[in-house]
């Protein structure tokens, strides 16, 4: 494996969607390289709704109907969030949460981003969380009625503060929860406390032999060797990002952890 990190791309908004890298270069800073960051016209959907500079290719993404969303994770963070309808379950799916549901819809892009400036501003519910504390939170759930009366709770507050505020054009309430894809197996049901352990190895060096039994996002949880006694992992997969990765048959390094006891 190469760790690199490599250049993953850019999105072209003309109809062709996810592009490769023409150099194949190293990454600058975040996913990309300098040039096919700058060929990148994506970037600005997240201040179109604010004044900023919208490329004409953008603006049918922008006046597409959008869903807000609130997304809870397994230790109860939530977050709110938009997509676009025809992303309206891939785009839950990717985040790793184990509760979401969309509490409006409106057929205007910038609509939608106004209304969840207006969540986090006015509830203090954030937009982000990094990958890593999203895997984290499968292997450290809190315990499950807590997480559900939180999602509850702030699916009631937001709902609350978008009739409040009449935001328009076309904004309309939800109360819409989200099912989670069969994929998600186990790891769909908030696990106890200690029931599952973070892979210990380094994903970016060597080789790993993993077989998948559920995803949450970026997560995965795998055994390294067959048979109902091998120990389950959460692994995140999410490191290989801009890694080069040579298929083979290769083993997991043998590793013992010790699982936590609280």
């Amino acid at each position: 494996m190469s760790a690199g990190p490599w250049c993953t791309g850019w999105y072209d908004l003309d109809g062709a969607g996810r592009r490769p890298c023409p150099g194949r270069r190293p990454a600058v800073g975040s996913r990309q390289c300098a040039d096919c960051a700058l060929r990148d016209q994506f970037r600005f959907v997240h201040h179109g709704h604010t004044g900023g500079y919208v490329p004409a290719a953008l603006e049918p993404v922008l006046a597409a109907p959008h869903l807000l969303y609130l997304a809870t994770f397994a230790d109860g963070f939530t977050k709110v969030g938009t997509a676009a309808e025809h992303r309206r379950t891939g785009r839950i799916d990717e985040q790793g949460a184990v509760l979401a549901s969309y509490v409006a819809a409106t057929t205007d892009g910038r609509v939608v981003r106004e209304a969840e400036d207006l969540v986090t501003a006015e509830l203090d519910v954030p937009q982000h969380r990094r990958r890593a504390a999203k895997v984290a939170a499968l292997a450290r759930p809190a315990e499950r009625a807590r997480v559900r009366t939180r999602h509850a709770e702030t699916v009631q507050q937001v709902s609350a503060l978008l009739a409040r505020a009449g935001l328009g054009p076309g904004l309309m309430p939800l109360d819409e929860p989200w099912t989670p894809p069969s994929d998600m197996g186990v790891l769909a049901g908030m696990p106890p406390q200690g029931s599952w352990v973070e892979y210990p190895s380094d994903l970016r060096s060597g080789g790993h032999g993993l077989l998948v039994e559920a995803c949450a996002g970026s997560a995965v949880l795998a055994r390294t060797r067959p048979g109902p006694d091998a120990g389950r992992y959460l692994v995140d997969l999410g490191r290989l990002t801009g890694a080069r990765i040579v298929p083979g048959d290769v083993d997991s390094p043998e590793t013992e952890v010790q699982e936590p006891l609280f």
